[in-house]
């Protein structure tokens, strides 16, 4: 990796961390994603050439799966399991909407 692009990998998340600490601060719902959303939105659009780093979207999926997995009690799976036909008719109709 050449040096142009690990500074623009390094920039952006230095750009993320302030857009979410700055969230964060104001107090917005959802700082840490909206944070650097917007951020990185603001700078691009405004001609910055940032970037993210290889397979990071994919990291902070895994990291959103096992924060949400954590509130799965016993309780909340037979929630999900007693409305699974609803569940799965509301994926079905996302489906067809999408086709």
């Amino acid at each position: 990796m050449d040096r142009k692009r690990v500074a623009a990998i390094a920039g952006g998340l230095a750009v993320c961390i302030a857009g979410g600490a700055l969230c964060a601060w104001l107090g917005t719902p959802l700082p840490w994603m909206i944070g650097p959303l917007a951020a990185m939105a603001l700078l691009q659009f405004g001609g910055a050439s940032l970037e993210s780093p290889p397979y990071g979207r994919e990291a902070g999926q895994l990291a959103i799966g096992l924060a949400l997995g954590l509130y799965f009690t016993p309780a909340v799976a037979s929630e999900v399991i007693a409305h699974a036909p609803a569940l799965l008719a509301a994926g079905f109709g996302v489906f067809l909407v999408g086709v």
